[in-house]
């Protein structure tokens, strides 16, 4: 009979239980982002694949997993659910068997437990369900697998320097690459690797024969955007990727690094708001670069007289730092949950074995105790978001099942949620305010054929939230029925604005919307939580 394999029991236990952890939601994700892929994939069909399906972004290879899953799953189905937890279930995975194949065959301490530790708190972050859970962050779930699998590869090649090794490595770079932008990173995480783990008189040989063909790799990927797509960076652009606001990002170095390690994210806002702008004044600027040169420049003095739990904390550490540079210059949302957690899910992946393995330097059993609370607070945090997103996923599906004016030629949205807590509802980034004919168009397939006007958004903070209507003058006056919420529009907080029919005046807790060209036979409704009222026009 043979013994029990506990690593591959524990794998499956640990699957099994986020398999639970995400049921509630299974159903969730196909909003915002997703109806524009939808969009995008049946305008353009399989044709459109190598072109990413018009997306300024070479995505080939994520393009070709979108179409499939797009024609093959169900919006009510498992397809989506699945493949994207079994896929984090497997970037977890691979982050143990790395973990464990640097660190060696040591005792428990030293190799097994920090490898499964740093694994089960990557697989269990709360900050992970943005892309899981959104449809359209699978690409983030892949670049991750083919960026490991390299990692792994390099590992062996630096072992073992076979040809079949090289290419490999390789092969999977160009992957990673044409699946995400994230993939720029590719040579860097090697270049750590390789000064890690190279035998003593073969590092020049190492770098010679793999980190300049990367670097080249990369090199090709940067002229291919620029000849296909007319700038060097696709996705947000040159002018977003490639301008570098030093103070900002040595703010966000700081801002992710608090977030990760103390779930600052699920802070009381005072307190999370006070330390994210304190990191961006001078003091906390300055101070945060003199700590990060400093530790800097203690690990290259000390990296080689440690031992494989100390390397494991200064490389990853290292290789945190470098996945985060790519996002460093984007916005840093600290307000709701969930919102841009998808750009730490890479970093995500370093920082959580570094963690591990530096609480490891704490006596046997304190260590023991603070791996287990920290574990036992992230699958807390994860059930918590979870639950927002099954929460929004309700009012959504149940506003779309339930609209009402399909029999009417035009319609005014006096209220929209654009987020529950941060879980994405219905917000549109195209400037054409189509969130909501979109989610009809393609989650409930019965697009609306009249006029939809969406007036404004607003954050849910319950599912319940909701406005009073009421006349004022010839006007309508639009109130919150519950403090906590403010007004927004088109993704950000909204201004008073003008359309063809109507002027909205934002007046804070309410808005008064005055009429231009009165509807008086369009459908007015507005929500409440669940529900959708009509307003009837007065004549």
């Amino acid at each position: 009979m043979k013994s029990i394999n506990w690593q591959w029991l524990g794998l499956a236990i640990a699957a099994v239980i986020l398999q639970l952890l995400y049921l509630p939601t299974r159903l969730a994700g196909f909003v915002t982002d997703f109806t524009g892929l939808a969009e995008r994939i049946e305008t353009h069909g399989a044709a459109g694949i190598p072109g990413s399906f018009g997306f300024p972004a070479l995505q080939p290879v994520s393009s070709v997993f979108y179409y499939f899953f797009y024609h093959s799953y169900s919006l009510e189905g498992w397809g989506w659910h699945l493949s994207m937890t079994l896929l984090h279930t497997i970037n977890a995975a691979l982050l143990f068997f790395l973990v464990r194949r640097l660190l060696g065959s040591g005792t428990e301490r030293s190799a097994q437990l920090p490898a499964a530790a740093g694994a089960l708190l990557f697989l269990f972050s709360p900050y992970a369900t943005e892309v899981i859970v959104w449809r359209v962050g699978f690409h983030y779930l892949l670049v991750t697998t083919l960026l490991l699998g390299m990692l792994w590869h390099i590992s062996r090649w630096l072992e073992t320097p076979k040809a079949t090794i090289f290419w490999t490595i390789l092969g999977l770079q160009i992957a990673a690459l044409l699946t995400y932008e994230l993939a720029v990173i590719a040579p860097i995480l090697g270049l750590i690797l390789i000064l890690w783990q190279h035998r003593r008189g073969e590092l020049k040989e190492a770098l010679y024969r793999l980190t300049i063909p990367q670097f080249s790799l990369v090199g090709l990927y940067f002229v291919g955007n620029r000849a296909l797509l007319g700038s060097w960076i696709g996705h947000y652009g040159s002018e977003v990727h490639l301008q570098f606001p030093l103070g900002d990002m040595i703010a966000n170095v700081g801002r992710y690094f608090v977030k990760m390690a103390a779930f600052s994210r699920y802070w009381p806002h005072p307190w999370k708001e006070s330390v994210a702008v304190w990191l961006r004044q001078p003091f906390g600027l300055i101070l945060l670069t003199l700590l990060s040169l400093g530790l800097l420049a203690w690990m290259f003095r000390s990296f080689r007289h440690v031992d494989r739990r100390a390397q494991l904390t200064w490389a990853f550490g290292l290789a945190t730092f470098i996945a985060l540079v790519p996002v460093l210059n984007l916005y840093f949302n600290y307000l709701l949950h969930i919102e841009n957690d998808r750009y730490g899910y890479l970093p995500a992946l370093f920082f959580y074995p570094a963690w591990v393995a530096l609480l490891s330097r704490l006596p046997r059993g304190l260590y023991y105790f603070l791996t287990g609370v920290y574990l036992f607070i992230s699958i807390g945090l994860l059930q918590r978001t979870n639950l927002y997103w099954a929460q929004s996923t309700r009012v959504y599906r149940t506003l779309l099942d339930d609209f009402p004016a399909y029999d009417r030629d035009s319609c005014y949205l006096l209220n929209l949620p654009d987020n529950l807590q941060g879980a994405p509802m219905f917000r549109d980034f195209s400037g054409k305010d189509r969130a909501f004919a979109d989610a009809l168009q393609y989650v409930k397939r019965q697009p609306y054929s009249g006029v939809l006007e969406e007036v404004v958004q607003y954050n849910m903070v319950f599912p319940t939230d909701g406005v009073l209507v009421e006349p004022d003058s010839n006007d309508l006056k639009v109130t919150f029925r519950q403090w906590g919420n403010w007004w927004w529009r088109r993704g950000i907080g909204a201004s008073s604005y003008r359309d063809s029919s109507f002027i909205f005046h934002n007046e804070g807790h309410h808005y008064r919307l005055e009429w231009r060209d009165r509807p008086r036979a369009a459908a007015i409704l507005y929500q409440d939580g669940s529900n959708w009222h009509s307003w009837t026009q007065q004549e």
